[in-house]
């Protein structure tokens, strides 16, 4: 497997296998949206199908009572203006605009009951951060294993100075 024979081969099959993982990998995860979207529009245009069933949605706030605020679910990359929810347990300042991420769940008055809340995009960043520091720490190690061979038929070999 790490011996010098047979590398185009190796190459390709190593570049459609990755291929191949990437197009698995991103068909799962479409099919998980579109399940998820299906349930969080089910829920908001009738809360009571989904009571106490916990579910993770993105709002838009509108108007605040004194217990209770008003908001736009955001189903797919639209909000749901048509069907706002009341939502309960909301912290922080009232203020209409304010875009934060729910867990919690509908109650039997149609109310949705927040668990928890989290405002900050922290974890997309993160994983960014951690993706680039990943792809730049491989690069560095292919580089350093590896160099440049002067025949056409083979672009890469082992480096001399490892």
């Amino acid at each position: 497997m790490f011996s010098d024979t047979l590398v185009p081969l190796k190459v390709l099959g190593s570049l459609i296998i990755l291929i191949l993982l990437g197009t698995y990998s991103h068909q799962y995860g479409k099919t998980k949206d579109e399940k998820a979207l299906k349930l969080i529009l089910a829920c908001v245009t009738s809360p009571t199908t989904c009571t106490d069933q916990p579910l993770v949605i993105r709002i838009r706030t509108g108007d605040w009572s004194k217990t209770l605020a008003m908001g736009e679910v955001k189903a797919g990359k639209n909000y749901l203006s048509e069907h706002p929810i009341k939502i309960a347990g909301l912290t922080g300042r009232k203020s209409a605009g304010r875009i934060i991420d729910l867990l919690g769940s509908f109650d039997r008055n149609s109310v949705f009951t927040t668990v928890r809340q989290r405002e900050d995009d922290w974890v997309q960043a993160t994983k960014y951060i951690v993706s680039l520091a990943g792809l730049g720490l491989c690069l560095w190690f292919f580089a350093r294993l590896y160099s440049l061979s002067p025949g056409w038929r083979l672009p890469l070999i082992a480096s001399q100075d490892v």
